[in-house]
């Protein structure tokens, strides 16, 4: 279901994902990045829980809602925005240090 929130007239999709990346099918929706964490903010209150640096230089964000809703955002070095995915029932785990992926 898309999502759509009033932003600078900016009607945001939301990002189908799927785990076969040939198969996935999304609209990338991109714009300032104030207007479109504010945006998230004030629609779906929505915050930032998680953020990083990808190796080209990217930030990477994942806005969280206290209802589980998200949405990931990245930041081109150049200062442009995208939406990357979105969706719902958000579990953030503690980083321990001591667990081993299996």
């Amino acid at each position: 279901m898309p999502r759509v929130f009033p932003v600078a007239a900016l009607i945001l999709a939301a990002a189908t994902t799927s785990l076969n990346a040939a198969s996935a099918a999304a609209q990338v929706v991109c714009g300032k990045r104030a207007e479109i964490l504010t945006g998230f903010a004030s629609t779906y209150h929505e915050v930032r829980s998680a953020i990083g640096i990808a190796d080209e230089g990217s930030l990477i964000e994942v806005l969280v809602s206290p209802s589980g809703s998200w949405t990931m955002v990245v930041t081109k070095p150049g200062g442009l925005t995208c939406i990357i995915g979105t969706g719902r029932d958000w579990n953030t785990r503690p980083v321990l240090g001591t667990e081993h992926i299996t």
